[in-house]
C-alpha cells in the first residue's frame, strides 16, 4: 500500500532540499551510527533513509547494495506520517500496508522493520534511522532507547548541516554533528569500544570507564585483558583474534571491576569496514549479565536437586517392591487353588508394572542428567501382548468389554529392545483405552509396516470403540 503524503509535505521537501544532503558522499559520522545501531539491535541491515518527492535515498547503510528505492516501496514513507513515534513492523507479511510490497515479496525479503523519524527543527520528518531483518522479531526496551537516541543524534546532525548551509560554514556544522554523536556514544547505556588496525583499543566510552574505575588515559595505557578471569582469557582471546578475519564475535567472561569483584560481561563486536583490502579495526559493546548468570546457576542447581530427589525416592521404593514380587514368586510354588493362583499372578504383574513406573522415575532423573540409555534384551512379542491383555482382563470383564490382541503374520516371534519401557507405554495406552470405552472392544494390534535386509519396523497400535 502506498503511503499518503504527510501534512505539510511541500514545507518538508523544502527543508530536505535546503539541507543539501541528498546524493552526497558517505560520511564516517553517519556510517558509525548505522554500524552501531546494527550491532546494538543485532540485525543485518540498518540505514539512514531520506525521503524526497519520488524516492528514498540512503545517506548511510549497512547490509544494503542499492543507493535508493522508489518512494512507493518505502517503509520509511509510512513512518513520516507520525513524526514523533517509532514505526515497528514485526511481521511485514501480516501487515496489509506491506504484505504486497516488492521489498517484502522480493529481495531483500523484509519481515521486520523499525524506524524512528529524523526530525527537522520545525518537527517535519525528513526520513528515518531504521533497522531491518529478513525474519520476524522484536526489539528490547534498551534497543528501542538506543535507536531513539541515535535517531535524535542523526536529526541533530542533519539540523547542523542545515545550519551550516545557511551560514556557509559546512565544516563547523559537521563538527557540531559529530560532537552530538560523540556525546550520545559517551553516555550510551552500554559499554562501547573501538580497536585500531593493530587491535589496540583506541576509544572507550564513559560507561566502560566507570566499570573499570579508570580515566580514559589510564585505560588506554593498561592491558585491560589482565582484568579478565584467568579461566576466561583463552575464550576472549580467540574471539578477538577471530575478528581480524572478518568474523562477528560474541563471548562471555568474568571481568574484575573497579572494586575488585568479578562480574559477568557479554561482549559482542564486528570488524570495521575494510580499508584498501586490509583489516582496519573493530567496533564492539559489552553489557553486564551477572544477574542472568546467577539465575541460570540457581535453575541448574534446582534441576540437580530435583533429579537427586527422584533418584532417592525411586531407590527407597525399589526394595519393598522387589520384596513383594519375590513373595509372589514363593507363593506360586505353594499349593493354591486356581482362583488363588490367578490372584497371585495379578498381584505379581501389577507389582512388576508398578516397579516399571518406579524405574520411570529413575529414567526421568537420568534424562534430566543426560545419562539415560535404553535397555536391550531379547523378548517374545506374543508373550508381551498376552501379559498385557491378562493384566487388564479383570477391568475389561468388569466393564463387559472385549479385550484381545492380534499379531500380524509377518511379525517375528522374538525381537530385541527395551521390553520394560515398551510395556509401560502400551500399558498406559491400554489403560486409557479401557478408561474411556464403555461399550465394544479394546484391541492391541502388532504389525510389520516396513523392512529392509537387516531390520523390520514394527507398529504397536491400541484400538478401541470409546471416545
Amino acid at each position: 500500500m502506498i503511503a499518503p503524503e504527510p501534512a505539510g509535505e511541500m514545507e518538508r521537501i523544502r527543508l530536505l532540499m535546503e539541507s543539501q544532503i541528498l546524493d552526497t558522499p558517505p560520511e564516517r559520522a553517519y556510517d558509525a551510527v548505522v554500524e552501531l545501531i546494527a550491532e546494538v539491535c543485532e540485525v543485518p541491515i540498518a540505514a539512514i533513509s531520506l525521503v524526497d518527492e519520488c524516492r528514498q535515498w540512503f545517506k548511510a547503510k549497512i547490509g544494503l547494495t542499492v543507493e535508493q528505492t522508489p518512494r512507493d516501496w518505502a517503509f520509511c514513507a509510512h513512518a513520516l506520517l507520525e513524526p514523533r513515534r517509532m514505526l515497528i513492523v514485526e511481521e511485514a507479511t501480516l501487515d496489509p500496508r506491506f504484505a504486497d510490497n516488492p521489498l517484502v515479496t522480493g529481495p531483500p525479503g523484509i519481515r521486520f522493520y523499525a524506524g524512528f523519524p529524523l526530525l527537522s527543527e520545525c518537527g517535519h520528518a525528513l526520513g528515518t534511522l531504521c533497522v531491518i531483518d529478513s525474519k520476524s522479531r522484536s526489539l528490547s526496551e534498551n534497543q528501542i532507547r538506543v535507536l531513539t537516541a541515535l535517531a535524535n543524534s542523526v536529526s541533530s546532525m542533519i539540523a547542523a548541516r542545515v545550519s551550516a548551509v545557511r551560514l556557509r560554514k559546512s565544516e563547523e556544522a559537521r563538527q557540531a554533528a559529530e560532537s552530538h554523536f560523540a556525546l550520545m556514544v559517551e553516555h550510551a547505556p552500554v559499554m562501547i569500544w573501538t580497536r585500531d588496525a593493530d587491535n589496540r583499543i583506541d576509544y572507550v566510552n564513559g560507561r566502560a570507564l566507570n566499570f573499570f574505575g579508570k580515566t580514559k588515559a589510564e585505560f588506554l595505557r593498561t592491558e585491560w585483558e589482565d582484568a579478565i578471569h584467568p579461566e576466561d582469557r583463552i575464550r576472549v582471546g580467540e574471539a578477538l583474534r577471530a575478528v581480524r578475519k572478518g568474523v562477528v564475535f560474541e563471548a562471555e567472561a568474568r571481568v574484575r571491576d573497579a572494586n575488585g569483584r568479578f562480574r559477568w560481561l557479554h561482549f559482542s563486536g564486528s570488524p570495521r569496514p575494510v580499508v584498501n583490502g586490509s583489516y582496519s579495526g573493530a567496533i564492539g559493546s559489552a553489557i553486564e549479565v551477572t544477574e542472568r548468570k546467577r539465575t541460570q546457576a540457581e535453575l541448574e542447581s534446582a534441576a540437580r536437586m530435583k533429579s537427586e530427589f527422584l533418584s532417592n525416592l525411586s531407590h527407597e521404593i525399589h526394595t519393598p517392591m522387589n520384596l513383594l514380587i519375590g513373595f509372589c514368586t514363593l507363593l506360586r510354588d505353594t499349593q493354591l487353588t486356581a482362583e488363588q493362583t490367578d490372584y497371585v499372578e495379578t498381584i505379581g504383574k501389577g507389582a512388576a508394572s508398578l516397579l516399571s513406573v518406579i524405574n520411570g522415575g529413575l529414567d526421568f532423573s537420568r534424562l534430566d542428567a543426560g545419562t539415560m540409555e535404553p535397555d536391550r534384551e531379547d523378548f517374545r512379542i506374543d508373550a508381551l501382548a498376552k501379559d498385557l491383555v491378562e493384566f487388564f482382563s479383570r477391568e475389561a470383564r468388569h466393564k463387559r468389554l472385549e479385550l484381545s490382541f492380534c499379531i500380524g503374520p509377518e511379525v517375528p516371534e522374538w525381537t530385541c529392545g527395551d521390553k520394560g519401557r515398551l510395556g509401560q507405554i502400551l500399558a498406559n495406552l491400554m489403560g486409557n483405552a479401557l478408561k474411556f470405552t464403555d461399550n465394544g472392544h479394546v484391541r492391541l494390534k502388532v504389525n510389520v509396516v516396513g523392512q529392509n535386509t537387516r531390520t523390520r519396523l514394527i507398529r504397536f497400535e491400541v484400538q478401541d470403540t470409546g471416545i
